[in-house]
């Protein structure tokens, strides 16, 4: 188990969302001087949960898929968190981002603990009757586990309003009475709150516009690029782009690891109102991202939501830009070591 009480910053880990997470734990520990009994509860997840879920496909076959339900801490009251569907979900990242949810909720003052949840599917493959059957299936086995005040659950990435109306219905099945409470996100007509759809768009927006106040960038001349094109990236350029914000590309699962980023226009940001995940082209010669213009852009000029983009024409003849974290990092490291040679020197 890494400790907490070291001197040097260890490598954070991307390539594992727990291990990633827990670097910058281990780190925020030491600087608060976390006492070590809080930090040994903390580290790890009140319970994790795996499940089967038999699901009858359009075809007649069943077919078996994995899911997870972590709940990382319940000391602040219920705990609460997405769900997502998605063929890369891991128990890992699941595990990460349960407590990620715990350590927000506290920021925020909200009194919830951190939980989240997944399922091994692809979506995009899968028809409204599959997916209706799965969400009801998997809600089903999480029924002793979920609910106003044990768990409540909310939507990520693939699901939506209606997956939370699914949720909603089966666990009400089950209760005799609805129980509106054990989901967030659900539609308006179910008890949904206005607004919920764009929080975390509209969250990227205000994050976005503080960090501008802090660097004196002005927004008409701050160029945006977004990685994502769902509730979080769509909504949030579309959110930027009203706010004056300068948002020059766009990408999706289809055009992301690497692929190039899609240019945008601002009179083709209007769609992203009805449908988050539209693509859109510009011709070549009316906005190029150049080798030369593709790290002074992410690093100075440029705000990258959600994750650092990669601005390059092609796989082949554009560098790979590093992520935010890599940048951190990096900063972090070369100047505690240039702090180092001078204590050298002076010394």
């Amino acid at each position: 188990m890494p400790n907490a009480l070291v001197d040097d910053i260890r490598e954070i880990k991307e390539a594992n969302p727990f291990e990633s997470m827990m670097s910058r734990f281990d780190r925020a520990a030491q600087l608060l001087q976390l006492d070590p009994d809080l930090y040994a509860v903390m580290r790890v997840p009140n319970r994790e949960l795996k499940v089967y879920i038999p699901t009858r496909m359009d075809s007649g076959r069943i077919q078996v898929f994995e899911g997870f339900r972590v709940q990382h801490n319940f000391a602040r009251g219920p705990a609460k968190g997405g769900i997502r569907y998605s063929p890369d979900v891991t128990i890992e990242e699941v595990r990460a981002l349960a407590a990620w949810m715990t350590w927000k909720c506290a920021v925020v003052n909200v009194p919830f603990g951190g939980a989240k949840g997944g399922i091994i599917c692809d979506p995009t493959q899968m028809s409204m009757g599959e997916l209706e059957r799965m969400t009801r299936r998997y809600a089903s086995e999480l029924l002793d586990f979920i609910g106003p005040e044990k768990d409540v659950l909310a939507p990520d990435m693939n699901t939506n309003e209606q997956t939370m109306a699914w949720i909603m219905d089966t666990y009400s099945m089950h209760a005799r009475h609805t129980v509106n409470a054990v989901v967030t996100g659900k539609p308006i007509d179910l008890g949904g709150s206005r607004g919920r759809r764009e929080a975390t768009g509209r969250g990227i927006l205000i994050v976005v516009q503080e960090a501008c106040k802090r660097f004196k960038m002005d927004p008409s001349n701050t160029r945006i690029v977004v990685q994502g094109s769902g509730n979080v990236g769509g909504i949030g350029a579309l959110l930027m782009h009203e706010a004056g914000f300068k948002v020059v590309a766009i990408s999706d699962v289809a055009v992301a690891n690497g692929a190039p980023i899609v240019a945008i226009t601002d009179s083709q940001l209007s769609p992203l109102a009805k449908d988050a995940r539209v693509l859109f082209t510009v011709p070549e010669d009316e906005y190029t991202f150049s080798r030369s213009l593709a790290a002074p852009m992410c690093l100075v000029q440029c705000i990258a939501v959600a994750t650092a983009a990669v601005l390059q024409p092609s796989r082949e003849t554009a560098p790979r830009i590093p992520t935010v974290t890599e940048i951190a990092r990096d900063r972090t490291v070369a100047e505690s070591r240039k702090n180092r040679a001078s204590k050298a020197r002076s010394g």
